[in-house]
């Protein structure tokens, strides 16, 4: 049976976040929704919270603390803002494609941008395709290339 109830490390971290939400996020709600974006200082303050790599491996430079702790730090900050977790930087579901299906070699070259000093300002994002085009749609091709590329 699987056990969805927060470990003590969890709650912990859900505090700290719910603290983040309610005193960070919460009061510039307006000023997110007028710039149609997080601020700068508080992608800052995500990043160095770690909140971008909180489900990637540790072997890939994240915290590895799993798909399930971060389902719960992003109900926090969806407690203040329903876009935050989005509008945060990191390498998103780019990163697990890239975890998923890259060699080491790829996982470091492609997701190491995002936890360098500027990582506030790296977004990452993936699409799928069908292995084989739809006739009736065209097909598309996407690749990883680091930012700025």
């Amino acid at each position: 049976m699987i056990d969805f109830e927060p470990s003590e490390d969890q709650r912990m971290m859900q505090d700290s976040v719910a603290q983040f939400a309610k005193s960070t996020l919460a009061p510039r709600v307006r000023e997110v929704e007028r710039l149609r974006g997080v601020p700068e200082d508080v992608r800052i303050l995500g990043h160095e919270m770690g909140l971008g790599f909180i489900d990637v491996p540790e072997s890939a430079g994240g915290q590895g603390l799993g798909l399930l702790t971060r389902v719960i730090l992003e109900e926090e900050l969806g407690s203040a803002d329903a876009g935050a977790a989005f509008g945060l930087s990191g390498p998103g579901s780019f990163g697990a494609a890239v975890v998923e299906l890259g060699t080491a070699e790829q996982i470091a070259s492609l997701l190491g941008d995002f936890s360098g000093a500027d990582g506030h300002a790296r977004f990452g994002a993936v699409a799928w395709s069908e292995p084989k085009p739809n006739k009736e749609r065209a097909g598309f091709v996407t690749t990883a290339t680091p930012s700025g590329d």
